[in-house]
């Protein structure tokens, strides 16, 4: 997992200390702890995981973690608005372009698009016979 200090990467405007930066990457890390664990709850035999956190940008980050062609790079293709493919480049794009082994892009899963969808929407109560409409 890549992790950046809040407000920008590297070169980020703001100074932070020690303290800060050991607390992001601390989030980082239990989160990536957190994800793992609910994507790999069952664990099988032979199959070893293991879990990486580095700060910097995603694209390059994740490239350089899967540096073998022996490896697999399995990242996730989000939706990113109307605004955002101007201000940051995509990290799939990146790795699908300069990774040395090959690339897993997952696409959102639809159904949570709809739940989302459906999240804050008003339904209609059904009326009983002969009920007006108010």
């Amino acid at each position: 997992m890549a992790w950046q200090l809040p407000g920008g990467g590297l070169g980020g405007r703001a100074t932070y200390g020690a303290a800060v930066l050991r607390a992001c990457r601390e989030a980082a890390v239990e989160e990536l702890r957190t994800i793992l664990g609910s994507a790999f709850a069952v664990r099988r035999p032979g199959v070893e995981l293991s879990g990486l956190t580095v700060r910097g940008e995603p694209g390059p980050v994740l490239v350089g973690a899967a540096r073998s062609a022996d490896d697999l790079l399995v990242v996730g293709v989000g939706t990113r608005g109307r605004w955002l493919p101007g201000i940051r480049p995509s990290v799939t794009r990146y790795c699908l372009a300069h990774a040395k082994c090959p690339v897993l892009a997952v696409p959102p899963n639809p159904l949570e698009a709809d739940l989302a969808a459906m999240r804050g929407r008003t339904w209609p109560l059904p009326r009983m016979a002969g009920e007006q409409e108010r």
